[in-house]
């Protein structure tokens, strides 16, 4: 970040020359009345000096202002007592315009000469008196330190500082309505320091404040910014000066051909730096969506690879699990009855195998699942049936876990469904049940009809799901805490919600007074219903 207009060091290097060249306005007014020198306090002949109050103050502030930007140790010190000494000296200067009794009170700072052009010498112009007020503002805001007041100080300070620019364009112009006042105009060494005083105090109080923040970073409209403010402000500038010089022109044919010219030249020049702003602009968005596409194609091609040599382990694991699962029954065949610890470990070791199956099954349905490869068969699926075989595959398990599962009367019918997914979902949600579900505690299945669905409910009387995480899940790899202990939801019940979803269907969490917790099917009634009883 060194060396953009956002970077801290190039604020301080910003307001460091700010301030450098605001205590150089006012040490050179200060020379000008030591010397005898007018020049040096009035920046041009025959024009209205600095006052020495002025160029005290001037000299002060960008002291202070360098000294903040440099970090010096006193600077905040420094900074206070510039403050104190503007309150004094613009109090003074609004005592002595409202014709009070200290209406000599700035003669303290000098002696005044012989007026120009029927200005008093040596007092502080209005315009001077409110941009002083303006910066001694904007440097307590400073002070303060609060994010919120430096963000504050920028208003006064960016209204110094384009008051100070505002007399710098009158003078360029000779246009007095633009430094003049009914009083006593403002020098033009006097605009000059308050031009920089502006700069130094925005520089200053950060690039977060308004309106900072929209020049600096690399978005497309800050470069716009500032490619088009300064463009903009060049356009103005030198079309106020050529219409200032038609107007004193005496040759009214040189003056027209002049500024047409001048204005031709100028709208060209306007036009070919804005097409080269918009262009880079352009260039830089354009870059940027590249490069996000690029991204984007990384990372497609890291999923795919991801799944890939997932889908690859599964296929190479399922075979020894078969090869496991098969050993497994011989040794139940061949095992003798009087062996009850036998019997125990072998029940333990087929629901592990069991479920690092049904695992491996969902991880390679999962992907298969979100890519749209697996193609449902929906078929009319006797919904009853299905849950009295699933049932009975659960309750060996169960019950060496201590766990009752219960079937619960009712008949839903034939649903419209894929009997292998279908049955794999409710092999996921007991096997949800059995992970959660303490000792002593049950396991209900009910199914009932609904209006053209049938209504699968596999409740348990584990803990509750929280209500924020009834929806979340079901979501790939979502981790829930449930009182005081961290439930890991892997892809078991992200399955289910696509599986059931691929048949047309709704699942969903809730819960009631004698289950807290209980999954919900909702599958559709199959169409010909009468069709598939007459078989």
């Amino acid at each position: 970040m060194t060396g953009t207009p956002s970077s801290p060091g190039a604020r301080s290097a910003v307001a460091l020359c700010a301030g450098a060249t605001m205590a150089c306005v006012g040490v050179a007014a200060l020379l000008g009345w030591s010397t005898g020198t007018p020049l040096l306090a009035s920046g041009v002949p025959n024009a209205v000096p600095v006052a020495p109050a002025t160029a005290v103050l001037l000299g002060a502030e960008g002291v202070a202002l360098a000294l903040l930007a440099r970090a010096a140790p006193r600077a905040r010190a420094l900074a206070l007592a510039v403050c104190v000494a503007g309150v004094g000296v613009v109090a003074l200067a609004v005592l002595r315009m409202a014709g009070l009794p200290l209406a000599n009170a700035e003669r303290l700072f000098f002696e005044a000469g012989t007026p120009v052009h029927g200005a008093a010498v040596g007092l502080l112009s209005p315009l001077t008196v409110v941009a002083f007020g303006l910066t001694t503002t904007a440097l307590g805001l400073l002070l303060r330190g609060s994010a919120r007041s430096r963000a504050a100080a920028v208003a006064p300070g960016l209204a110094a500082g384009l008051l100070g620019a505002a007399v710098l364009v009158g003078y360029a112009y000779r246009a007095p309505l633009l430094y003049d006042t009914a009083l006593i105009p403002m020098a033009l060494p006097t605009g000059l320091g308050f031009t920089a005083a502006g700069v130094a105090l925005v520089a200053l109080a950060g690039s977060a404040a308004w309106p900072v923040r929209a020049f600096v970073g690399t978005s497309v409209r800050a470069r716009l910014l500032r490619a088009f403010v300064p463009l903009g402000t060049a356009v103005v500038l030198i079309h106020g000066g050529l219409s200032v010089w038609a107007v004193r022109a005496t040759s009214p044919v040189l003056v027209s051909v002049g500024v047409a010219l001048g204005t031709a030249a100028l709208t060209g020049w306007a036009v070919a730096e804005l097409a080269g702003a918009i262009g880079a602009a352009i260039r830089l968005a354009e870059e940027r969506r590249l490069h996000a596409e690029r991204e984007r194609a990384k990372l497609v091609e890291g999923d795919r690879l991801r799944e890939e040599w997932a889908a690859m382990i599964v296929h190479d694991l399922k075979n020894p699990l078969a090869i496991v699962l098969a050993n497994l029954g011989l040794l139940r065949a061949e095992l003798e009855p009087e062996r009850p610890d036998a019997e125990d470990a072998l029940a333990d070791a087929e629901a592990a195998s069991h479920r690092m199956k049904r695992l491996l099954s969902n991880l390679l349905d999962v992907y298969r699942l979100e890519a749209g490869e697996v193609v449902m068969q929906p078929v009319p699926t006797d919904v009853t049936a299905l849950l009295e075989t699933v049932t009975a595959r659960t309750r060996s398990a169960a019950l060496h876990r201590s766990i009752a599962v219960v079937r619960r009367n009712g008949r839903g019918g034939y649903v419209t469904a894929d009997p292998d997914a279908l049955t794999r979902v409710l092999e996921n949600l007991l096997d949800n049940g059995l992970r959660h579900t303490p000792a002593g505690g049950r396991i209900e299945l009910t199914v009932e009809p609904a209006e053209r669905t049938a209504r699968i409910r596999v409740g348990n009387t584990g803990p509750p799901i929280p209500e924020p995480s009834r929806t979340r899940v079901f979501d790939k790899y979502v981790s829930s805490r449930q009182e005081g202990r961290l439930a890991h939801q892997g892809l078991g019940l992200y399955f289910c919600r696509l599986a059931v979803e691929a048949l047309g269907g709704k699942i969903w969490v809730e819960e009631t007074a004698a289950l807290p917790t209980v999954f919900c099917i909702e599958l559709p009634l199959a169409a010909d219903l009468g069709a598939v009883e007459g078989v």
